[in-house]
């Protein structure tokens, strides 16, 4: 049941707002600048220009995301969004293989519960959000893990979705700027209240982010079954918790490709077999998992 089993399941925090454009640029800078915790000053409303509990939802995305830290009181900026923003690689988050990273540090964060859920254990590509609810509480419960009223649940769940799936312009409010995850194109809206989660090419995810998630996986497995692992099969890749075939909903072609590329983003770390009908990915004397997790952090 990979991290779930670790936490206190939650719920809430985000009142009711999903993430917006210019959130989370906006934090890091107010961070930047006070050195400490901004979000709790007499001035916190006048510095984000939003009402209490916005400015509370900007903490909650911005921590949620892994865009900012916390230690003890304090409040910091974490290194990928300083790679992103003090060197400005990317100040304004317009790139979408940026966009990916959020994504990934959102979803591998068992806190956040349901986008963790979502894509690592429900296994359902056509959906609506009864049967989210209903999904979810049953998985709650077979793992004696506390469930939160349906109210609380559902209204988590809409969040959530709004920020993979832009609202219908029918119900879209003025002042809706949308959520960066948006852009991903993970989730689109289908008939009758449905959702459909998008398994097409993800182009714009770099190999970079890939490999991390790969080496990310494969040192939790380590972990978890406390033995050292040498090799994972496809099939395994495409769809156990948290692998890089559910975060970020490959298909097994696009899986493949991915891995049979491997080597090279590796630079000779990992490598691609097709043995006897068996297609892995194995490790090789040059496997240093530091290294590996800080290839996006280290990309032009």
């Amino acid at each position: 049941m990979g991290l779930l089993h670790e936490i206190k399941p939650s719920f809430s925090g985000h009142e009711t707002f999903p993430l917006r454009h210019g959130w989370l640029e906006k934090a890091y800078h107010a961070v930047v600048k006070y050195d400490q915790n901004p979000f709790t000053e007499d001035s916190a409303i006048a510095e984000f220009g939003v009402g209490k509990n916005m400015v509370s939802a900007i903490k909650y995305w911005s921590i949620a995301t892994g865009f900012l830290e916390t230690d003890r009181d304090k409040i910091c900026a974490s290194s990928y969004s300083r790679a992103l923003i003090e060197n400005e690689r990317d100040p304004f988050l317009e790139d979408l293989d940026s966009i990916w990273k959020i994504h990934y540090e959102l979803v591998k964060n068992p806190s956040n519960t349901t986008a963790h859920w979502l894509f690592s254990y429900f296994n359902e590509n056509v959906f609506d959000r009864n049967l989210v609810v209903s999904r979810m509480t049953d998985f709650l419960k077979l793992h004696g893990l506390k469930e939160p009223a349906e109210k609380t649940l559902l209204t988590d769940i809409n969040v959530t979705l709004a920020n993979y799936c832009a609202s219908n312009s029918s119900t879209r409010r003025e002042d809706d700027i949308g959520s960066p995850l948006c852009e991903l194109k993970l989730v689109r809206r289908g008939e009758d209240n449905r959702f459909v989660f998008n398994l097409g090419n993800k182009r714009s995810l770099s190999q970079e982010l890939f490999l991390e998630c790969l080496v990310n996986f494969w040192e939790r497995e380590n972990k978890r079954l406390g033995q050292n692992i040498n090799s994972f099969k496809l099939e395994d890749l495409l769809h156990e918790p948290l692998t890089p075939g559910r975060i970020f909903l490959l298909s097994e072609k696009e899986l493949a490709e991915r891995l049979e590329a491997i080597e090279e983003v590796s630079q000779g770390a990992l490598i691609w077999s097709e043995t006897a009908g068996i297609s892995e990915v194995r490790k090789t004397n040059h496997y240093d998992h530091q290294n590996l997790s800080k290839k996006w952090l280290c990309k032009q």
